[in-house]
């Protein structure tokens, strides 16, 4: 007599295993999502956790701004989370606005002839806002008793920090050879967040979306929404200089799909994942093209700094150089496409809804979506 064996597989199978969430000394974190445990977005210091089944992994923000993953977050024990909180604001350097409204600044890296008319382009379109502020070149460097942005090119990429941070140390730009391509506005979008700006698709009201399911360009923090009690209040403004655009990861949504269903950077549970078929393609023009310092931007930098006269407020048209039109090179679509990104892991998430909820037909291949 022949027996037959069966091999029955356990109750609870990988496959249907529901991901796990994680707790970092209370602090509840879904699976998949990114939240700060201590401080916010930016601000050099603070430390925030990613979560993946169960296993959360904290870094420290450096408060580098455009910068990949890889340049800006240092991993760290999530047991440091706990020495933060202890010793409070006083382990954090916040940004500010500058003293005596001067933005000081240095060019110490080997820039070549056609990237220092760029650089020197940008600095002086900042002069026909009409804000109570000026970038002054520190030289020597006992003029501005040794703080200024030290403008460098060290990698090929476009990071900065936030405004002035009070450490008594240069603080660095770095513009990469690909930061030139195009035009200046790149390096406008630099000094913006020199003088105190924001990206502006973290507005806490933003009307965009982001494809978390992509390999996105930079580190996923450049995303992370400011609360409104973070941020200057002013309605948002998808023509700013200090928006990313459309192949960084960010689309406007078709009309028929609410904007408030959509996951987010922090929000993964019960929502929708965003993916290219709910982008609304039409839109893509309006955000990311560097083509103005908007009167948003130019508000908001006259909330910092203060007016120069009553002037009514209108968009500064970013120039275009005679000797970049040689190059014959099309203006970047956002600072994110100077980024070359490394590959990410993903995990899959059996939160997120799947498209046919909102996309009739449509044809899933992993319904749990990826991140």
């Amino acid at each position: 007599m022949r027996f037959l064996l069966l091999l029955l597989p356990p109750l609870a199978t990988r496959a249907s295993a529901v991901p796990a969430d994680c707790d970092i000394e209370g602090v509840q974190l879904d699976h998949g999502g990114l939240k700060y445990i201590f401080g916010q977005a930016h601000d050099p210091g603070s430390i925030y956790a990613r979560c993946n089944n169960g296993l959360a992994t904290c870094f420290e923000d450096r408060g580098l701004v455009d910068a990949p993953h890889w340049i800006n977050s240092n991993e760290v024990d999530c047991a440091h989370v706990h020495e933060r909180r202890r010793l409070g604001v006083a382990v954090m350097l916040r940004e500010d606005i500058w003293p005596d409204h001067i933005v000081w600044y240095r060019i110490n890296g080997s820039f070549s002839d056609h990237e220092l008319e760029v650089i020197n382009a940008a600095v002086d379109l900042y002069s026909k806002a009409e804000v109570n502020v000026t970038l002054q070149e520190c030289d020597p460097v006992s003029k501005c008793n040794g703080k200024y942005v030290s403008i460098e090119q060290n990698e090929d990429a476009c990071y900065g920090l936030v405004g002035y941070v009070n450490d008594g140390k240069p603080q660095i730009m770095n513009l990469g050879e690909s930061c030139f391509a195009g035009g200046i506005g790149n390096v406008v979008h630099e000094i913006g967040h020199a003088m105190g700006l924001y990206h502006e698709h973290t507005h806490w009201n933003r009307e965009v979306i982001v494809l978390t399911d992509q390999n996105l360009p930079v580190s996923a923090e450049n995303y992370a929404k400011k609360t409104s009690r973070e941020a200057i209040l002013k309605p948002y403004d998808p023509k700013s200089i200090m928006h990313y655009g459309r192949s960084a990861g960010l689309c406007f949504p078709k009309p028929q799909y609410p904007l408030q269903s959509f996951c987010d950077i922090e929000t993964v549970k019960n929502c929708v994942q965003p993916v290219e078929q709910h982008c609304d393609s039409s839109r893509d023009s309006e955000i990311g093209t560097r083509a103005v310092l908007s009167a948003g931007d130019i508000l908001t930098l006259r909330a910092l700094y203060g007016a120069i006269d009553d002037t009514k407020v209108r968009d500064v048209r970013i120039p275009t150089l005679a000797s970049l039109d040689d190059d014959g090179v099309g203006a970047p679509v956002s600072i994110a496409d100077m980024v070359k990104p490394k590959p990410k892991s993903t995990s899959s998430s059996t939160e997120a809804r799947s498209l046919d909820d909102y996309i009739p037909g449509a044809v899933i291949a992993n319904k749990s979506g990826t991140r």
